[in-house]
């Protein structure tokens, strides 16, 4: 079964060599549309489990009434059938639901997607001339590759699971707390809108703190494994503390 799910996402597709688009939404489509299939079975899959989620919370607040109401030792007699159904949804489909939910997330999109990004890029990387080669480190050619193919996979199940999740798990609370009494839905509101402004504030600063990381990340990889290349050469002809110094420097930025 397992396998199943890891085939889902085929991970050495046709090379075209075509260069990806620059800007950043034409770029996650290029990469994302051939997988749509299981993007979208994520996105039904984390539906129904907010829903489900949710729906828990109905349940015990129906519970409660029904004991209120019509206490009695033929309780579970007349309430047989939502009783039945709501121990289905419990103990049956939210597990079930999770379960497929894990399974297309960490079996199909993490391995599958961040595989074959990383394919498609270095296929193109690798077809450039040898000037571009010759004008960075090996390394850091090599980190910017993985690292934007473990990039891209990150934010689409971020935005297919995570964002997904919360968008519907708020929406339905929040028409809940309506039926209830249009008072409860204030404090969601109130947190809804307090995340919304720290996202404003917050996001720019993480994205160009996340660009400097990025780029002292790869700048140390590639100082280090230029090293590693050229460890003859080092040996015989380099200053030990010199090259030290030179490594020290470029770790030292992501510090």
């Amino acid at each position: 079964m397992f396998r199943w799910f890891e085939s889902l996402i085929p991970v050495f597709p046709p090379v075209d060599g075509r260069m990806p688009p620059r800007k950043v939404l034409p770029f996650y489509l290029h990469y994302l549309r051939p997988v749509w299939p299981v993007l979208l079975a994520t996105l039904i899959a984390g539906l129904l489990l907010a829903l489900v989620e949710v729906a828990m919370f109905d349940y015990l607040g129906r519970i409660v009434d029904m004991v209120a109401e019509q206490p009695g030792a033929d309780f579970f007699k007349r309430h047989a059938n939502e009783l039945g159904w709501m121990l289905f949804i419990t103990v049956i489909a939210r597990p079930i639901l999770v379960g497929l939910h894990n399974l297309l997330v960490n079996q199909a999109i993490v391995p599958g997607l961040s595989n074959r990004s990383r394919w498609l890029m270095h296929n193109y990387v690798v077809r450039q001339s040898l000037s571009f080669f010759q004008n960075d480190f090996a390394g850091s050619v090599a980190n910017r590759v993985m690292q934007t193919g473990t990039s891209l996979r990150e934010s689409a199940v971020q935005m297919v699971d995570s964002l997904w999740y919360i968008v519907v798990y708020t929406g339905t609370a929040l028409y809940l707390f309506a039926q209830a009494d249009w008072r409860l839905m204030v404090p969601l509101i109130l947190w809804l809108l307090a995340y919304a402004v720290i996202m404003v504030y917050f996001v720019p600063r993480a994205k160009e703190r996340a660009w400097i990381a990025s780029e002292a990340r790869s700048k140390a990889m590639g100082r280090i494994v230029d090293g590693y290349t050229n460890i003859p050469t080092l040996k015989l002809f380099a200053h030990g503390g010199r090259e030290q110094a030179y490594v020290a420097e470029s770790i030292q930025e992501l510090a």
